[in-house]
């Protein structure tokens, strides 16, 4: 029924005597609950690994644009350039993506590229052992590396083999002293190519 008069900040009234207040109130909690358990859940961030000290190192994050270098990464190299790759859409990946993207690295001919990040916290690290591991498919062999340097010192990995999709792994033990923590995934010059990683 219409309010005789317009209701106060103080005003009370009851919808109907069906349920008690507290019934109400419940009903209330449980549908807040039950909206927060489908709307509110936090989205998936493959870009966050485990025990690793490099930033969006799936290459998930993508701020940017599809054509700039992913999130916390830097690339070096004329006329190189970078694109997302949809996970779904690699016709090579052979499950050796992480997360739901990839990076498609073109790599000019005569022309050195690197895809650079600097680590941070790089002093927890001082004076222990390290690993670090990249999925990569590249078709010619000996042309690309990983490498970590701490400063005093520079780590570098094997090459390539060439046969496709392989796992380059660089480790060493980091100085008691470190003055640098830069990754980086170096591609020599040579023939042009594209890279998957």
């Amino acid at each position: 029924q219409p309010w005789v008069a317009a209701p106060s900040t103080n005003s009370g009234w009851e919808i109907h005597k069906q349920f008690t207040r507290a019934q109400y109130d419940d009903a209330i909690s449980r549908a807040i609950r039950r909206v927060a358990r489908r709307v509110l859940l936090p989205a998936d961030d493959y870009s966050i690994v485990l025990n690793s000290h490099l930033r969006n190192g799936t290459f998930d994050r993508w701020t940017n644009g599809a054509t700039v270098a992913p999130d916390e990464w830097t690339l070096a190299g004329a006329a190189a350039t970078i694109t997302r790759v949809n996970v779904e859409d690699a016709t090579a990946n052979e499950g050796a993506f992480q997360g739901r993207y990839g990076a498609s690295l073109f790599v000019p001919s005569t022309t050195a590229v690197t895809l650079t990040q600097v680590v941070p916290n790089a002093m927890h690290g001082a004076g222990k052992a390290f690993e670090f591991k990249l999925s990569v498919f590249c078709q010619v062999a000996s042309r690309l590396t990983i490498r970590y340097v701490d400063g005093p010192t520079t780590f570098d990995s094997s090459a390539n083999n060439g046969n496709g999709w392989q796992t380059i792994t660089v480790t060493g033990t980091m100085g008691a002293s470190p003055t640098d923590s830069t990754f980086s995934i170096r591609v020599s010059s040579g023939a042009a190519t594209t890279i998957l990683l």
